[in-house]
């Protein structure tokens, strides 16, 4: 990581355990901090603790899914502006509408992920530094 960035802590909330950590490693390798999740409701729990600058959020989960994940987020108070980057195998029009009216800072689909997150991880901690 450049020094020239933040260090970002990054919340990855995957159901799939090896999904998850395939992200947290690339997130790892990148130069950030990273915690993983297997529920909404346990990253939720520790939410306004951890404080995430930014928050990687599977749609599809047991339980609360992460369209409610993301509601439930946004009434943190510390936690309203928190960029969250819905990740989903889902390529769903209306999801990803309610995503973006929800706040979502992005939608990604899951084999795409890769590809986009170095940039995405680059470009939040420069903002992160300008601010």
């Amino acid at each position: 990581m450049p020094q020239s960035s933040k260090q970002l802590m990054v919340a990855v909330v995957e159901d799939d355990s090896r999904i998850g950590e395939l992200i947290r490693e690339e997130v790892c390798d990148e130069g950030h901090l990273c915690q993983g999740y297997l529920t909404a409701e346990s990253f939720l729990e520790e939410a306004d603790n951890l404080n995430p600058d930014l928050v990687l959020l599977d749609l599809m989960l047991p339980g609360v899914d992460g369209l409610e994940c993301l509601r439930r987020l946004r009434e943190l108070p510390r936690l309203q502006r928190c960029p969250v980057v819905i990740v989903t195998a889902l390529n769903d029009a209306a999801k990803r509408r309610e995503a973006q009216k929800l706040g979502a800072f992005d939608y990604i689909l899951k084999p795409d992920l890769f590809d986009q997150l170095p940039q995405l991880l680059a470009s939040l901690a420069q903002q992160s530094l300008e601010q």
